[in-house]
């Protein structure tokens, strides 16, 4: 199932700041936040698709229309404790799904941020500040639609601010190049599943996207699943994580140096 959204911004409320040159900040802040939200309400963009997938060791198999996609993935390795994986949130066998997203503030602030780079090196500074806060807020809004709506495991959700800054729900959202899923290289499965085009995201050689302020990663709805750092990779799990990429690893050391 894939669903293309429109994410319309909102504001939170005042903050309290002491001292006259940081409230000058805040109140700059404050004003060109207002600004930004009037310049891309319409732009935010948002892309999730859900399908069937199993895990198969430490690989997570995405059964798609047009064939599977595989994910390798890595695991932790850490003497007497527990080893996490993030296929081990995901069924082996049976009915089983796993998200993929991607989410942009759109072109239209990058041209903004473009415009103020030829004469005001605070505003462009400032806006791309923002508009990577934007693309973040649309996300973890994102991700509540889909638990409580779309995907609807959680649709008796209610949880506070807070809670939510902690991510105390049910679900994670992992992005590529993040502690659970270092690979940068990811993203590139990623991309493949959810067809960021649909949503005006390029992604370079390197896996960057553009436009900048743009966010992507995984959905997983397991009930134990949870952030988690996977920490250093011995050699014999570079060799094993190179063979299932199909690539050598000198070539892996690009994207996960020694």
């Amino acid at each position: 199932m894939a669903a293309t959204i429109a994410v319309r911004s909102g504001l939170p409320g005042r903050s309290k700041t002491a001292g006259r040159r940081p409230r000058r900040l805040c109140n700059c802040s404050r004003k060109h936040r207002w600004l930004l939200v009037r310049d891309v309400n319409n732009s935010i963009r948002a892309r999730v698709v859900l399908l069937p997938a199993n895990s198969a060791g430490d690989n997570i198999i995405f059964h798609a229309e047009g064939g599977d996609v595989v994910l390798p993935l890595l695991r932790q390795q850490k003497d007497g404790e527990e080893c996490l994986s993030l296929s081990d949130f995901v069924k082996p066998c049976g009915t089983d799904y796993v998200g993929a997203f991607a989410v942009t503030a759109g072109r239209g602030i990058e041209e903004i941020i473009s415009g103020y780079q030829q004469t005001d090196d605070f505003k462009a500074l400032l806006y791309q500040s923002l508009s990577d806060r934007l693309a973040e807020a649309a996300a973890e809004l994102l991700h509540a639609r889909v638990r409580r709506e779309v995907w609807g495991y959680a649709p008796d959700e209610r949880i506070d601010r807070q809670r939510a800054l902690r991510a105390q729900y049910r679900g994670i959202r992992p992005a590529a190049g993040y502690p659970s899923l270092p690979d940068q290289s990811a993203i590139f499965a990623i991309e493949k599943i959810v067809g960021f085009a649909n949503v005006g995201i390029a992604v370079t050689p390197n896996g960057a996207m553009s436009p900048a302020s743009s966010v992507s990663g995984l959905m997983i709805a397991h009930p134990a699943s949870r952030y988690f750092m996977i920490g250093a990779i011995a050699p014999d799990q570079r060799r094993d994580y190179a063979a299932r990429r199909g690539i050598t690893e000198e070539e892996l050391s690009k994207w996960l140096p020694k």
